[in-house]
């Protein structure tokens, strides 16, 4: 799959991945995986780590439906933390481009260079009740 996800309960960060070259259907796939799966969607203390670091700057109707998407799920996005790791400065200054769509949505978004500080950002400042651990069990009764 050329865009995959993975949790990590210990860290409470989603990793995003992507292999060139990608579709927007492949995007809107994991976007829609991730806001479907309880484990992220309702845990506003799991923050994003978007891998960007070998992908070039996406077609602009790309980041225009990119944008109205997440523009249609502000619930999603709103406090949430999502950093963007590129490689070089050039890549930078398009992963911070990308950060601000979802800015735009309500995320607290930037990008990184280095994957150690995009890690280290994601976890720090997290309210109590945003812990690093499992975000929730994999059975409840709540709803």
């Amino acid at each position: 799959m050329p865009v995959s996800w993975t949790l990590d309960p210990q860290t409470g960060i989603v990793r995003i991945e992507y292999a060139v070259p990608y579709t927007f259907d492949e995007w809107r796939s994991v976007s829609e995986q991730l806001r479907n799966d309880p484990r992220v969607a309702f845990q506003r203390g799991v923050g994003f780590l978007t891998n960007r670091a070998n992908l070039g700057a996406p077609p602009e109707w790309f980041n225009e439906a990119a944008t109205v998407y997440a523009a249609r799920y502000p619930a999603m996005l709103r406090g949430r933390k999502i950093a963007f790791l590129a490689r070089t400065a050039g890549a930078y200054e398009i992963a911070r481009c990308q950060s601000r769509i979802y800015e735009d949505a309500g995320a607290v978004a930037t990008a990184f260079l280095s994957r150690d500080a995009a890690e280290i950002w994601l976890q720090e400042g997290r309210p109590d009740w945003a812990m690093a651990r499992a975000p929730i069990p994999a059975f409840s009764n709540l709803c």
